[in-house]
């Protein structure tokens, strides 16, 4: 994090984070913002409030206030919707089986939750925020995600998931299907390796150490 960049109150900064600058400026990042792992946000560019910014996006641009950026350089996919809750609640209130689905809300206990799951479906309309996905993962369920997520992107480590066309609810519950029946079979054992290897916590130590390294050698700093 630059020493000169603003971050505004309440903000979740997840790991490998870069908050730097380019062309001689720096972000102004506002309120209630939550960048995703490995994201960098470069320069003098302003990311309004309530902001979220995908796992291992590029931000060269402003990106306004209540909005979503993913990709690499970042674009912007959907401003947030005040009436998603109201729209949720009334779609789910007329199921005919809702009694079969539990909304369990907050928890600090999601390992409990995964543990007793075999299948992660992660169909947002374009969340950038790796976090979940990768736990859900190392915990050696098979994910599905659409594809205007940025979790393209964990396919590029190596990762082996499935992804369907963004909202073809038909593509999804085929591939659903496919998952339950074995037809289709991730390799679990690579995905849980290429976790350890490229999230754990002594691969960030030794990071922040090689940065800290860096900056001593090359900017005469004193610890």
């Amino acid at each position: 994090v630059h020493l000169k960049a603003h971050i505004g109150a309440n903000a979740v900064i997840w790991q490998q984070v870069t908050i730097g600058s380019s062309g001689g400026g720096t972000p102004w990042i506002g309120d209630n913002c939550k960048i995703g792992a490995g994201a960098k946000i470069l320069g003098n560019i302003t990311l309004g409030e309530n902001v979220r910014i995908g796992a291992n996006s590029v931000v060269l641009k402003n990106v306004p206030d209540n909005s979503v950026a993913v990709g690499i350089p970042a674009r912007i996919i959907k401003k947030e919707e005040k009436d998603y809750e109201k729209e949720f609640l009334d779609f789910y209130n007329n199921l005919n089986y809702k009694d079969k689905i539990i909304l369990a809300g907050f928890s600090n206990e999601i390992e409990k939750y995964l543990e007793k799951s075999d299948i992660f479906i992660f169909p947002s309309y374009g969340e950038g925020f790796g976090n979940s996905f990768i736990e859900a993962i190392s915990s050696g369920l098979d994910c599905i995600s659409y594809s205007n997520t940025s979790f393209l992107e964990f396919r590029e480590i190596g990762l082996d998931f499935g992804i369907v066309k963004d909202k073809n609810i038909e593509i999804l519950k085929e591939t659903l299907l496919k998952i339950s029946k074995k037809e289709v079979v991730f390799d679990i054992e690579k995905n849980k390796k290429i976790i350890n290897d490229s999230f754990s916590e002594d691969k960030e130590i030794r990071e922040y150490l090689r940065i800290l390294k860096w900056l001593i050698l090359n900017r005469n700093l004193k610890l």
